[in-house]
């Protein structure tokens, strides 16, 4: 399997308060934490309704997490996240030098 199929998404479901729980096309299932964006951002304020969270679904292809009302969230990011909250930031700032290069 590529590396970039490890960044899509296989299925997702909501798991409590702001976290989701990713199936990962390369097989791991990971957890993340979406409070500090859904906070943080205008744009997912309306997440904040625990209710509206839970309805979070596969985006198109995999390449994202969709919630109703046009909210999104890239799949390159939620695979950063879950390095970052599982201990692995070798792999994200790897994944990182890759974008700013242009490989993916």
């Amino acid at each position: 399997m590529s590396e970039t199929q490890a960044i899509r998404i296989a299925s997702v479901k909501s798991a409590g308060d702001y976290t989701l729980r990713i199936r990962w096309v390369n097989g791991k299932t990971l957890a993340v934490d979406l409070q500090e964006p859904i906070h943080n951002f205008k744009g997912m304020r309306a997440l904040r309704d625990k209710a509206a969270f839970a309805q979070a679904s596969k985006g198109e292809g995999g390449h994202s997490v969709a919630w109703p009302d046009g909210i999104d969230m890239g799949a390159d990011r939620l695979w950063e996240m879950t390095l970052e909250q599982n201990g692995r930031m070798d792999a994200v700032e790897f994944l990182r030098w890759r974008w700013r290069h242009g490989g993916a």
